[in-house]
């Protein structure tokens, strides 16, 4: 699977609107309508569901994320509301690995949840071998459901020959956090100012990191960080600065490998040269502890980190190669297991 969006980091208003409306996480029709599916309840005039559910029903929400926990459950409790006999208990089985070790084996021991989030990465592999529910008899028959609400490579990732087996709760792109205070006490411009100018580019984060780091104490240790680093080795990362140097792992019919070519080692070389502005083990900096100035995370990072902080800081879309590129995986989706009891009369 490769889903990916190479492009302007400007998204579009529809899906601007998508994001300010859902918050970093998914909630209203799109959580509520596959809740609905497999609870059998008809959310929405023609919904695919047609059956009431009149006795007492528990169907279980599955997730890896533990900081999604109370999202979820808000949710679920939300749409108790709206439908009194049905209750929703959220289970999380943290670690993506785990999670689906555990969720194979619900489904082999008869226990199957209800409702279960879907990682891009293992949706092909999963979806594949029969899981999961096609969702698209609930889309076709929802007409709250607006296929414009998504990115199209979000539903793409989520679908294999024409089935639609995730609808995704996130769109998981990544952008750069700042440490305000520290940039503003040592004199440098913030990220944001350098993108305004059309200088938010790989020479002026190497500077930035540079001046930065430095031991404020004066006992010979670096304890303040420019930067949090760039992994050379997580895909969610290396792959944004391949493609900002018009770099690949692999030509564009996959018949030979490219990353010893020039562009790929200039990438790996710069991701080299600004982590060794980055914390070291033992050092004990991180962002979250204000030792760090610049990092790159996922876009719900400050949401979700927010009450750490004890200073103040700022966002900054991603930094520009010779191109404005990032990897985006479509995010984590909303699936039914095909093992789901009876999901559409519960």
């Amino acid at each position: 699977m490769r889903a990916v969006q190479r492009g302007n980091w400007t998204m579009s208003i529809t899906r601007r609107r998508w994001l300010q409306r859902t918050g970093a996480f998914a909630a209203g029709t799109l959580g509520t309508g596959v809740l609905a599916a497999c609870a059998g309840l008809d959310q929405q005039p023609g919904a695919a569901p047609e059956t009431k559910v009149t006795q007492p029903t528990t169907i279980e929400l599955w997730h890896w994320d533990e900081f999604f926990r109370d999202t979820m459950q808000k949710l679920g409790d939300r749409f108790t509301q709206s439908n009194p006999s049905v209750k929703v208990t959220v289970v999380v089985n943290s670690v993506v690995n785990n999670y689906y070790d555990k969720l194979q084996t619900a489904i082999v021991a008869d226990a199957s949840p209800a409702v279960v989030g879907v990682h891009p990465l293992r949706q092909h592999t999963t979806a594949t071998s029969g899981m999961y529910r096609d969702l698209n008899r609930y889309i076709g028959n929802d007409k709250s459901f607006d296929k414009a609400d998504f990115y199209d490579v979000g539903l793409k990732a989520h679908s294999w020959k024409g089935q639609q087996y995730g609808i995704p709760h996130d769109s998981a792109f990544r952008l750069y956090y700042y440490n305000r205070d520290i940039l503003e006490k040592e004199g440098v411009k913030t990220p944001l100012e350098y993108h305004k100018e059309g200088k938010w580019n790989w020479a002026t984060y190497l500077d930035m990191a540079k001046r930065l780091t430095r031991d404020t104490n004066g006992d010979g240790e670096i304890d303040q960080f420019g930067t949090g680093g760039e992994s050379a080795i997580a895909w969610g990362v290396y792959l944004s600065f391949l493609w900002q140097n018009q770099g690949d792992l692999f030509d564009a019919g996959y018949t030979k490998q490219t990353v010893t070519q020039a562009a790929a080692r200039e990438a790996f070389t710069f991701m080299k040269d600004v982590s060794t502005m980055a914390p070291v083990a033992g050092s004990g900096a991180t962002p979250e502890n204000g030792r760090v100035g610049i990092w790159q995370d996922w876009h719900p990072w400050s949401v979700l980190n927010a009450s750490k902080f004890s200073y103040r800081y700022g966002v900054a879309p991603m930094v520009q190669g010779r191109a404005q590129t990032q990897l985006f995986t479509g995010g984590p989706a909303w699936g039914i297991p095909t093992a789901a009891k009876n999901p559409d009369s519960h």
